[in-house]
């Protein structure tokens, strides 16, 4: 629905119309489902579709059903697009506390910080997360997965790492498997 108020030259948007907007976006860019939502909030598909078509009202168990799956606050799906004001979520929140705090030139170098890694790649992050996990291993547990993630990596390890860690020569031929019952003739070569 739209006010008929102006609002600095604008005609107003109702909440429940920015709401449904930014649902319907959602579910356009595939971040949620309306079978999600009809799910989350006991509700026929059917019931669900009219609402996210506009010929129902849209309550506001589907608006926290949807906010729920999209790990926002409710209120962020009401604001206004052209804002950017958006609700804090506690660990935000207690960073902003710190930083009134903090003298300007503390403040501008965590901003330096964040600035180098803000358009980093989601593999780039990936890698970081993985290389903390791995410091966080016991020495020979974290030497014998690096050696694995180099292998993955290169194709094999290299001579030095896998007499490091123990492991058989690549030149040496690998260990013969042998079967029950022919254990003999494969160990003495003598034919059954």
């Amino acid at each position: 629905m739209v006010n008929d108020a102006p609002h600095m030259g604008q005609r107003r948007t109702s909440l429940t119309d920015r709401a449904l907007a930014t649902i319907r976006a959602a579910i356009d860019r595939k971040a949620m489902t309306q079978t999600q939502l009809a799910k989350m909030t006991n509700r026929f598909s059917s019931n669900m579709s009219e609402i996210i078509a506009g010929k129902r009202p849209l309550p506001f168990d589907v608006i926290e059903a949807a906010a729920e799956l999209l790990q926002v606050d409710a209120a962020e799906l009401m604001a206004d697009p052209a804002n950017l004001v958006k609700v804090l979520n506690p660990r935000e929140a207690e960073l902003l506390r710190y930083m009134r705090d903090w003298p300007s030139s503390t403040a501008e170098g965590l901003l330096t910080f964040l600035r180098f890694f803000a358009n980093e790649s989601h593999a780039d992050q990936q890698t970081r997360t993985a290389v903390a996990h791995l410091r966080a291993l016991e020495k020979p547990v974290r030497d014998r997965a690096a050696a694995y993630l180099l292998m993955l990596h290169e194709g094999g390890l290299p001579r030095d790492v896998r007499i490091a860690l123990g492991l058989p020569e690549a030149d040496a031929p690998p260990p013969r498997r042998t079967w029950p019952g022919k254990r003999r003739a494969v160990a003495t070569g003598d034919p059954e």
